[in-house]
């Protein structure tokens, strides 16, 4: 269809990578603050957990709009790897939210939390390398 082009066309920009890599950049940044907060505070903050949550979600429209841009050509592409890799780090996101709201001490920083961390670090580095091929 005319909108899975256009948005294809829009996912596939250097502008779009540029614009996620910021954003992967920012969060890495922020799992640093969040992990310092923690260990200084011996509690979460619940403003940088917000804040990881603002990212989940934009994590999760960056994700759908590649899919819904590429579609099946997505899991035959040479980035096959990466999306299933992101579809990892957006599963644990959720894992994260739905342990958060059934946590009944209000502090969702359990199991999966620090799984999600360390992906997230490595979306990161895979950022790092794009940044050098361009």
């Amino acid at each position: 269809s005319h909108t899975a082009l256009r948005i294809r066309s829009f996912v596939k920009s250097s502008t779009f990578d540029m614009f996620c890599g910021v954003l992967i950049l920012l969060n890495a940044m922020l799992i640093g603050w969040e992990i310092e907060f923690k260990a200084t505070n011996g509690h979460s903050s619940e403003v940088l957990a917000s804040l990881q949550t603002a990212f989940g979600v934009i994590f999760m429209i960056e994700l759908a709009l590649r899919i819904f841009g590429y579609g099946k050509d997505m899991l035959s592409s040479d980035q096959w790897r990466w999306t299933v890799f992101d579809s990892v780090l957006i599963l644990t996101f959720l894992s994260d939210v739905i342990d958060t709201m059934s946590s009944s001490s209000g502090d969702g920083m359990a199991s999966t939390a620090g799984i999600g961390r360390v992906l997230r670090v490595a979306r990161f580095m895979r950022t790092l390398r794009t940044l050098r091929l361009l």
